[in-house]
């Protein structure tokens, strides 16, 4: 009986000893042969596991996604690439689709606006933004778009207020210097306006 209990005290001395004597020896040890080299197989995860991803690289154009997108992600998507490529007509259609899906998504509402605001559709611009507003009262592009649509419109002080309230929601520096010029201008032109009427 005591010889076990020594063989068990003896058996997790060395035990602790190695790990110890391990852990010294892998402090010393170089970073990569611990972690292993870090290059990075995720393109490959689309290929068949049985197939060799040197000589079956999918293209990007044969890669399929893991997950299928749903209508309305494939819908948002087809509007934005057609908007972004300056198709404004061709991506209003995907913006009802969206809509139709999800009617009270401001970013459909907003991303909408624009596309109304590029075509010179003014009223219609402006009550997109309205409504992305109605949905979320903080969603800073509708106030970016709703001050275009009126500066279009020469309501330069409506304009100064949707850019003011762009500024206190908007966290994109560089729309922010952008926003600042144009309140500056604004200001400049309603300022020389009141000059002028006053000294006629």
């Amino acid at each position: 009986m005591m010889f076990d209990e020594i063989n068990k005290k003896l058996l997790f001395g060395i035990t602790l000893i190695v790990i110890l004597l391990a852990g010294t020896i892998f402090s010393f040890l170089p970073a990569y042969m611990i972690e292993g080299h870090r290059k990075d197989f995720s393109s490959f995860a689309l290929s068949p596991s049985y197939q060799n991803p040197a000589e079956q690289k999918p293209s990007q154009s044969q890669a399929q996604p893991l997950l299928k997108q749903t209508p309305l992600q494939q819908a948002f998507k087809d509007a934005v690439t057609l908007m972004e490529n300056q198709h404004y007509h061709q991506s209003l259609p995907f913006w009802h689709k969206v809509l139709k899906l999800a009617p009270t998504l401001p970013e459909a509402h907003v991303n909408l606006g624009f596309v109304m605001l590029e075509l010179e559709r003014l009223a219609e611009a402006e009550k997109s933004f309205n409504q992305a507003l109605q949905y979320r009262p903080q969603q800073a592009n509708a106030y970016w778009g709703l001050a275009l649509v009126y500066e279009k419109q020469n309501k330069l002080p409506e304009g100064i207020g949707a850019m003011r309230t762009y500024l206190h929601f908007s966290n994109d520096e560089t729309y922010k210097n952008k926003a600042r010029s144009a309140l500056w201008e604004w200001e400049a032109k309603i300022n020389k306006k009141l000059t002028d009427k006053q000294n006629p």
